[in-house]
């Protein structure tokens, strides 16, 4: 919404045009996040076999990958496999 102009006559600038100033109002909407990270517990991998189960998990997930899909396909397989897998052997 526009609040006020004004224009400077007297203003160098070079040219025959006149410097002109104006006040606006704008509404921004607000950003909001649709999806929350999740936050994986990596300190369970470093002892034990949980590092050696999530392997295991990950090379059977990453057996769906062999197939002929998209590049999209597989990034979207690729990403939920890596996330199902963290979840289900380590937890968040």
């Amino acid at each position: 919404m526009l609040l006020d102009v004004k224009v400077h006559r007297g203003a160098d600038v070079g040219s025959d045009h006149h410097l002109s100033v104006a006040k606006f109002l704008t509404k921004l909407k607000r950003f909001t996040k649709t999806e929350k990270a999740l936050k994986i517990m990596v300190v369970k991998l470093q002892g034990g076999n949980t590092a050696e189960f999530f392997r295991q998990n990950l090379s059977y997930c990453f057996a769906v990958l062999e197939e002929d899909l998209g590049l999209e396909e597989k990034w979207e397989l690729f990403k939920k496999a890596i996330n199902q897998s963290a979840i289900e052997e380590v937890g968040h």
